[in-house]
């Protein structure tokens, strides 16, 4: 083989080619190579004043992608509303990431579950209140049920659920008058 960079003659083992590395006799030749060729395309780059963005392989002039001392054209790669775009999408994981890791560590304190025992008490429950059935949607959110005694949690309740058991302090003879209140016929 020749080597792309000092035009050596080399001979390589069939591990290497395997791996991809045919072009070059020696890492140094390597490194030198691509080094050289990010040198033209930042000589090419200013010269002619006008980049392609990596992301949407638009070609554009300098002036639509932000300046970097880290890159040899000046100019990083991604346009402006490309990073715009990037950032917002990984703005969006980050929060969800973080936002479960939250609600997480506070299931965690709270209750003693995590988020997977969580889940599989909901899915167990059929995916909604224990008492009502009311699905998780955007207006109803599904709140953890604990015995205040104990500490033990007795399952996953919508919020009307939880308020009530709550308002009749967890009392069940209440409980049961209030069943007796609601059956008696209406004068």
């Amino acid at each position: 083989m020749k080597c792309l960079r000092c035009s050596k003659y080399f001979q390589r083992k069939a591990s290497d080619i395997k791996r991809g590395r045919t072009k070059f006799c020696s890492r140094e030749c390597s490194d030198s190579y691509k080094k050289e060729s990010a040198d033209r395309y930042a000589a090419r780059v200013l010269r002619v004043g006008k980049k392609q963005c990596k992301y949407c392989d638009r070609t554009r002039k300098l002036d639509y992608f932000p300046k970097s001392k880290n890159s040899k054209t000046g100019y990083f790669s991604y346009c402006y509303e490309c990073r715009r775009s990037i950032n917002r999408n990984q703005d969006k994981k980050r929060f969800r990431k973080r936002l479960e890791y939250t609600r997480n560590r506070y299931l965690i304190r709270t209750y003693g579950i995590s988020i997977s025992d969580y889940e599989i008490m909901l899915r167990e429950q059929g995916g909604g209140c224990a008492i009502c059935g009311r699905q998780k949607d955007s207006h109803a959110k599904l709140a953890v049920d604990h015995d205040s005694m104990t500490g033990r949690v007795r399952g996953i309740l919508c919020e009307n659920c939880n308020l009530a058991i709550g308002q009749l302090a967890h009392d069940i003879e209440r409980i049961r008058k209030a069943i007796t209140y609601l059956e008696r016929p209406v004068n």
